[in-house]
């Protein structure tokens, strides 16, 4: 039995066919509205919407076809299946049938059995109509919604991106404030290395003057020509102290360059440790344990700061005295450089933060933490790597791995152990 939504209107001025097909389907469970023409079939169909259409063609007043036609005019309407009854059988009321919007015909005189499986096939054409047409609802409803989610995603992309590239300029500010910071330090050191070698010269200057002002006087020299000569040695040696200082900074900027290049790490770890000379003169005792390395590809300017930066977080983690020993060694694929110091060491819950950006240990003041947070991605950028190895109390040792340029090894340097000041004689 069929359900009672299923509504049938039955239109035909005839009431026997009326008769016979109202018991036919009424039998079949379906609910019958009728009309014995078109006028009272359209306000039918304004008062309860039915789920099929049986109408008669030849009919007073609006026939089937004016019927039909208004009835597929009108959007509610439109979607409801409209079956013809009629006995003109020829194609052209046929054609003319199917152009005003009707899916099928019954031939008169009405057989039961045809009209009960068009009845049925056309309600469950349309029923799966509904369901197609309600599903294809869904779909536009989900594609509207994730319309709608992308519609935010690409908007919170956006503001990540513009977050980013704050964070990124803010970053790169920092970086900057920290490399101006390091540079100052640089440059003080240097400065009181310049300052002594100038001192020497300027007592040597003011001793030549004398012995000049003691010529016009016509006094005898041979008596102070030895010592002149020994001041003019001096002299000359703090001249050439100076100059191994400018070229030392020179070297150290590498004023950086562009592009990578064939580097030799025991020359750049020298001019790193000629720059930070003054700041472990007095107190710590630095060994070089180079062994024989081969060149590396690197951009020298950017792998300086990184050494300086571990160099002298190595140098403040020692409070009083103590020793750095700086090792190179080549295992066939990679360049080791190991900074070891016995400082103060790191405790164990900072191990793995100190490359962060911004964290440090020391006071408000005394540094951003950018500078091993700098180091990293120098190392990373140059395809090596980093390690760190530390216990609280018992010093620190940085690794850094770079990979090789070539085969071929640098010459080898004895291990040596020299107080700093030597370092740069």
């Amino acid at each position: 039995m069929k359900s009672q939504k299923d509504i049938v209107l039955l239109v035909d001025d005839n009431p026997t066919n009326l008769g016979v097909l109202y018991n036919t389907l009424v039998q079949q469970g379906y609910k019958i509205l009728v009309a014995q023409d078109g006028e009272s079939a359209l306000c039918q169909i304004k008062q309860r919407k039915p789920d099929l259409i049986l109408l008669d063609v030849m009919m007073p007043g609006l026939d089937g076809f004016e019927t039909c036609r208004r009835i597929k005019q009108n959007e509610s309407t439109e979607d409801i299946p409209v079956l013809f009854m009629t006995s003109l059988a020829d194609t052209e009321n046929k054609v003319k049938g199917f152009e005003v919007g009707a899916v099928d015909y019954i031939t008169k005189p009405i057989q039961a059995a045809e009209v009960l499986a068009r009845v049925k096939t056309h309600l469950s054409i349309r029923r799966l109509q509904q369901n197609l047409e309600e599903k294809n609802g869904h779909i536009l409803s989900q594609n509207a919604e994730i319309q709608a989610q992308r519609d935010t995603v690409m908007e919170t992309n956006t503001l990540l991106e513009r977050a980013l590239r704050d964070l990124t300029t803010a970053q790169e500010r920092m970086v900057h404030s920290e490399k101006m910071a390091t540079i100052g330090q640089l440059v003080a050191g240097l400065a009181h290395e310049i300052n002594n070698p100038l001192g020497v010269i300027q007592s040597a200057m003011n001793f030549i003057k004398q012995a000049v002002d003691k010529t016009e006087m016509a006094i005898d020299l041979e008596n102070d020509r030895q010592e002149l000569n020994e001041l003019l040695s001096i002299h000359q040696a703090g001249v050439e102290r100076i100059r191994k200082i400018v070229l030392s900074l020179l070297e150290f900027s590498h004023a950086d360059k562009q592009e990578p290049e064939k580097v030799s790490l025991h020359d750049e770890l020298d001019q790193v440790i000629m720059a930070l000379n003054n700041e472990f003169a007095d107190r710590i005792c630095l060994l070089k344990n180079y062994g024989r390395i081969p060149l590396v590809d690197a951009y020298p300017g950017k792998l300086n700061q990184a050494f300086f930066h571990i160099l002298r977080n190595a140098i403040q983690a020692i409070p009083e005295r103590g020793k750095i020993t700086v090792t190179t060694h080549f295992d066939g694929e990679a360049v080791l450089i190991s900074f070891k110091d016995s400082g103060v060491g790191i405790h164990e819950d900072h191990l793995n933060k100190i490359f962060d950006p911004f964290f440090t240990t020391r006071d408000v003041g005394e540094g951003m933490g950018l500078g091993l947070s700098m180091c990293y991605a120098v190392i990373r950028s140059h395809g090596g790597d980093i390690l760190v190895e530390s216990e609280q109390g018992n010093g620190c040792e940085i690794s850094i791995f770079l990979p090789a340029s070539t085969s071929q090894l640098s010459a080898q340097t004895p291990p040596i152990e020299l107080r700093s000041e030597r370092l740069v004689s």
